[in-house]
């Protein structure tokens, strides 16, 4: 926008599936205005993304089913088959976007596998195997903790206990122990609790505060109005300026608190009187003001009350955690002290040797499923793997050339990395094992590969690799856009206002054939190249404009 408009929006039309999607939103709020699912108009309450982010994360989620944003993504979600809006966006954002970030997906472990459990298998079956991975792990630290704690113990005693039938005296008795016990467990139920009270309070002054800066701006807009009907320009435009820190009743040169009184036809600065034009009826704009004004202010008294429960909670809260400490130390010294009667730390040891192998046999059931599962995934994506491969293998040789052999292996469970690229016989770690070129055109074949073998009529988004492209292999990467294009999909290429051989090779090939391309000019859209457009007169692609 060339000037801050409220009523600025993009509209956009697309086909998801076999539903066709038109969708408004605002460029000026960052807001979904409305959208449309096979013509029909979906209804729901208007919010702007951020305010709801903050809901999304801190609510749960049947309250956020009632704005039209969650109404669109769950749309989305089922147009797409994603199980989730989630997984949606992270294919479309690392997926069918690369970027001048030079972002390689390829060599990112934890991207390849969210891919690929998208793609090459069931969702639900791999999710399943990643518990079963969360699992071992999760045994495998109790394992560790249980054997940490008998190695502690052996240390402190000086060895494995043994059982003995000299009892010890102990000045608690068991009333004493049962009390400790229940006042510990008092206290732990009044944090819980604080905690879930400060937890309420923190969401609602959150709620508040969005209430408090919408209503700031919907005076704003009221006293612009107000003020654009009735006095000068001159005026108005300083008014704009400072209207902002007046309304939080701050004096807009010095910062210090001010309690403004201003009066329509006076200045908000000397008070003088101002040349306001009579014939403008100012009743209602002046009604909703002070109704907004109210509006502010009870939400105001509302976050000081908010506020000042919060410091008296979080106080109680502080005190409870306080007291619970002082009884769980009194509760572990009678515990301690009342436990040492007779053969406690034989009968404890003993416990924890039981303990300790009902953790081995858990941790090694777990490894043994885990070990399962992932022989049945190797299995269920090998059976695709070799299949998607081989166009994986059509892209990356068109950028190598004929004269080098390219492989994708499936390294499977055996390491970290589920798929390993080969050049020549050689494995390729890592992108270090590759010049930039190279690299960025491996991450592009998974890439189009991806689209191409998992889609129909797909596209890419691209920021023309040109200005870090080896000459040598510029043909090989027109070869490999070409591909793309000729499996019915669709290419988006930008690039700055200088000459790419890319480029132009690329649009030679479609020039020729009078295929369908289309060239979007933005050096007309801007005010700087318009003024130096001599500048351009030596760009080839000008060429194709006619």
């Amino acid at each position: 926008m060339e000037e801050i408009r409220e009523d600025a929006y993009v509209d956009v039309e697309f086909i998801l599936g076999n539903d066709n999607y038109k969708v408004k939103h605002s460029l000026y709020d960052n807001s979904l205005i409305s959208f449309e699912l096979n013509d029909q108009l979906i209804s729901g309450k208007i919010i702007n993304y951020s305010s709801y982010e903050k809901k999304y994360f801190v609510q749960k989620a049947d309250q956020t089913k009632a704005y039209l944003i969650y109404k669109y993504h769950d749309c989305l979600k089922k147009s797409s088959g994603f199980p989730d809006i989630n997984a949606l966006i992270i294919m479309m954002t690392n997926v069918m976007f690369f970027t001048e970030e030079r972002k390689f997906i390829f060599w990112d472990e934890y991207l390849t596998k969210n891919i690929i459990s998208k793609y090459f298998m069931d969702p639900q079956q791999y999710l399943l195997y990643e518990k079963a991975q969360q699992l071992v792990k999760k045994c495998d630290s109790n394992l560790r903790l249980k054997t940490y704690e008998m190695s502690f113990i052996k240390k402190y005693l000086g060895g494995v206990p043994t059982a003995t039938s000299v009892p010890r005296e102990s000045k608690y008795s068991l009333e004493d122990l049962n009390e400790a016990k229940r006042r510990v467990e008092n206290y732990e139920k009044e944090i819980s609790f604080y905690e879930k009270e400060l937890a309420r309070i923190e969401a609602e002054k959150i709620e508040n505060r969005i209430q408090y800066e919408n209503i700031n701006r919907q005076i704003s807009e009221v006293e612009k109005i107000w003020y654009k009907s009735i006095f000068p320009d001159q005026y108005q435009s300083s008014f704009n300026r400072y209207v902002p820190i007046i309304l939080d009743n701050k004096c807009p040169f010095c910062g210090n608190q001010h309690d403004f009184h201003i009066k329509v036809d006076r200045c908000f600065f000397c008070n003088s009187e101002l040349a306001v034009k009579k014939d403008i009826n100012l009743n209602e704009l002046e009604i909703k003001r002070k109704n907004l004004e109210i509006g502010r202010q009870k939400i105001e008294a509302t976050f000081r009350t908010l506020n000042s429960e919060y410091l008296k909670k979080k106080q109680a809260y502080t005190d409870v955690k306080k007291l619970n400490n002082e009884a769980q130390s009194k509760f572990i010294e009678i515990k301690d002290e009342f436990s040492a009667r007779d053969n406690a730390e034989y009968d404890k040891w003993k416990k924890l040797e039981l303990e300790k192998e009902e953790l081995t046999v858990e941790l090694e059931n777990a490894i043994e499923n885990e070990r399962k599962m992932a022989c049945e995934m190797d299995i269920h994506i090998s059976v695709i793997f070799n299949e998607y491969a081989r166009v994986f293998t059509k892209y990356a040789s068109s950028f190598f050339g004929e004269n080098n052999v390219v492989k994708l292996e499936l390294v499977g469970n055996k390491e970290e990395r589920l798929f390993k690229f080969v050049l020549n016989g050689k494995s390729r770690k890592s992108f270090f094992d590759l010049s930039e070129s190279q690299r960025i055109f491996v991450d592009l074949s998974f890439r189009l590969s991806l689209l191409e073998f998992f889609h129909n009529n797909s596209y890419f988004i691209c920021e023309t690799p040109d200005s870090t492209l080896d000459i040598l292999f510029e043909d090989n990467a027109v070869k490999t856009f070409d591909n793309y294009i000729r499996t019915q999909n669709m290419l988006f290429l930008s690039a700055n206002a200088r000459n790419s051989n890319l480029i132009n090779k690329l649009l030679n090939i479609y020039s020729v054939s009078h295929q369908n391309y289309n060239i979007v000019n933005l050096i007309e859209l801007s005010s700087l190249a318009v003024a130096n457009k001599e500048a351009f007169d030596s760009l080839e692609i000008y060429k194709f404009f006619k």
